[in-house]
């Protein structure tokens, strides 16, 4: 055990006492008696009466410091001598006990209280960890070492943390963490004591710019202390948000959908984790948790919706979905499912060549997607399908078409590297669009591109593009370039006669 070797009077006392309303303190009535009359009243004692003594000391500053809380300042003079000799009164005591009372547990206790009040903090908590350490019952004597700790980390961390290192910063939390760990595990403690530990640790913590390593042990701890606590929930779900560990954000997400104190503000985190986390029939059973909750919550729906679209129960997804952006979702991740499921069903149709319910589910997609590439082609491609089906009847309906689709395919068509199946497809709708000449570049290029094993369709919509547009050299041109890689005389005629 260390001995005190000195007690100073901080401001609260000493710098407290120069100005003031004047006050009386009974504990300081006697005259000043000096350092020589101390030494020679402390010398015939027992222990126990020493430690009677340091206990009235305590009491007589307890009382001094609640006198000198109640008015801004008191003179100097006698209060201040009384103070010092007081402080000197306890040094001499402590330092004549022997070694084993030194290490009594009532001692080590009235000895932190004393330099607590004397504003002696980090004394005061080596007393106070000595004092729980010898009486592990002493809850009192461990929370207020670790409050004091907590305060003391804290301003420390404050002063100093722009020039530390990350190691240096858990380095420096890791004797307040140890402490609140260690305090909250205690069965010793009740859970309220327990809680306030990691209340303490939760003070520092928050100051600190390391804190989903830290902090992902200080929830867990929290939630083994207090399992119904809705924070600790949260918070451990921002910890793995942050590392995009979805799926242990997805358990704590879990539990929260099923917490008394689920808010409507947290329907958009939870369906986050378990959308990210692909938990698909877990989604499902907390959606439907969520939207008897909060019937309000446009999320809620939404991600219902998006639960029902994965596991295939698109009539009642079609419906929560539209329930939510009706409801002014704000969610991509709605849209985006909508779309995602009438392209699919879309797609079906189109593989049984409904055309009708095939091309009326993609305008409805493109209406949540209207951005998307893959659905432009779909859309622009169905169309001519439908189209050649009906042998491109020279209607105003299928010119209409056709211009829809091109406009579809623009981005596809102008692109730096177009995909051969792109042009082929644009040359075929521009042949039976309102303006074919428009797209004879599109021919142009796709001879230079290929000049090899052009199609029949090909050819028949590039001659239609070059006659629309007035030149029938062009036309008679890819004709001939045609006709020069079929060798055989047979097929050469079939050919033409096919261009007739």
């Amino acid at each position: 055990m260390k001995t005190i070797k000195q007690l100073v009077v901080l401001s609260s006392f000493s710098g407290a006492l120069a100005f003031g309303q004047k006050i009386d303190f009974p504990q300081c009535q006697s005259s000043v008696i000096g350092p020589q009359k101390i030494q020679a009243q402390s010398q015939n004692l027992t222990d126990t009466e020493r430690v009677n003594e340091l206990e009235q000391l305590l009491v007589d500053f307890r009382a001094i410091r609640n006198s000198l809380d109640s008015v801004k300042r008191v003179p100097t003079g006698y209060v201040d001598s009384c103070v010092r000799e007081k402080q000197q009164m306890i040094d001499m005591h402590f330092k004549k006990l022997n070694d084993t009372t030194r290490k009594n547990p009532q001692v080590l206790k009235v000895m932190a209280q004393l330099l607590d009040v004397n504003f002696k903090v980090p004394e005061s908590i080596q007393f106070y960890d000595d004092a729980y350490r010898a009486n592990p019952a002493d809850t009192e004597s461990a929370l207020r070492s670790l409050k004091l700790t907590a305060g003391l980390e804290f301003q420390n961390y404050a002063r100093n943390h722009k020039s530390m290192t990350r190691d240096q910063k858990v380095l420096m939390l890791q004797k307040l963490l140890d402490k609140g760990y260690a305090l909250a595990s205690n069965p010793k403690f009740s859970i309220t004591e327990r809680i306030w530990a990691m209340e303490q640790v939760r003070g520092v913590l928050a100051a600190n710019d390391i804190r989903p390593n830290v902090e992902e042990s200080y929830w867990k701890r929290m939630l083994d202390l207090d399992p119904k606590s809705d924070l600790a929930l949260r918070e451990l779900m921002t910890v793995y948000e942050s590392r995009s560990d979805f799926g242990k954000m997805s358990v704590y997400a879990t539990q929260l959908a099923y917490h008394n104190a689920v808010k409507a503000e947290d329907v958009e985190k939870i369906g986050t984790a378990l959308t990210k986390a692909e938990d698909e029939s877990e989604l499902l059973k907390v959606g439907n948790v969520l939207v008897k909750k909060f019937p309000e919550s446009a999320d809620a729906w939404g991600y219902l919706g998006v639960a029902e679209f994965r596991v295939k129960l698109y009539d009642k997804a079609i419906e929560h979905l539209e329930k939510s952006l009706g409801m002014k979702a704000k969610n991509p991740l709605f849209k985006a499912s909508m779309a995602a499921l009438l392209e699919e069903q879309a797609d079906k149709a189109a593989e049984d060549k409904n055309w009708v319910e095939a091309m009326a589910g993609y305008r409805e997609a493109l209406k949540y997607n209207p951005n998307s590439a893959q659905l432009k082609k779909k859309t622009a491609y169905l169309l001519l399908d439908f189209h050649a089906d009906n042998k491109f009847a020279k209607t105003a309906s299928t010119k209409k078409d056709m211009d829809y689709a091109l406009g579809l395919l623009s981005d596809a068509l102008t692109s730096k590297a177009p995909l051969m199946a792109d042009y082929a497809a644009g040359i075929r709708l521009g042949a039976h669009s309102s303006n074919p000449a428009k797209y004879r570049n599109l021919c142009d290029r796709y001879q230079s591109d290929r000049p090899s094993g052009l199609s029949i369709d090909i050819v028949q919509s590039c001659v239609s593009i070059y006659r629309s547009a007035g030149s029938e050299q062009k036309a008679k041109g890819i004709v001939d370039l045609a006709l020069s890689k079929v060798k055989d005389a047979p097929a050469k005629q079939e050919f033409l006669k096919t261009l007739r």
